[in-house]
């Protein structure tokens, strides 16, 4: 059996990577299956600003978020914390650090993954909370 906590790490860079690509434009529109794939039904996530979203406006505005950055926008992840809460969750702390053209930003996330066989990556995102950090 595979390492979950290895499946969820490789999960956030790769899909952090799509994030990337998707909103460059560079990645192909059927690479928003992989995304859909996954999220778990009953994902949620809570912003730095304090709202909400679940999976299904979640994925209609990454689809319509397609191709909104230029060719400037990074992101890079620090993973900060991982433990494995059973055989089948585990909960990771990552900071994630854009690049974009209005200038630099950065959160940290708090996510929850369970296993699933059929997920691109081996993992369902359950929950993410996000807060910002301070630039210095």
């Amino acid at each position: 059996m595979a390492d979950l906590l290895t499946m969820a790490e490789t999960e956030i860079r790769k899909r952090h990577e799509f994030f990337v690509d998707w909103y460059r434009a560079t990645a192909a529109p059927d690479a928003m299956e992989d995304c859909a794939a996954s999220f778990a039904p009953d994902f949620r996530i809570i912003w730095p600003s304090g709202g909400s979203m679940d999976r299904a406006p979640l994925l209609q505005a990454l689809k319509d978020a397609r191709g909104s950055t230029g060719n400037e926008f990074e992101i890079r992840i620090d993973i900060n914390h991982a433990v494995q809460l059973s055989d089948a969750l585990c909960l990771i702390t990552f900071d994630e650090h854009q690049e974009t053209a209005k200038g630099p930003n950065s959160r940290r996330g708090t996510a929850i993954f369970s296993r699933d066989a059929r997920a691109p990556n081996g993992v369902l995102w359950r929950y993410l909370q996000e807060t910002w950090i301070e630039q210095v």
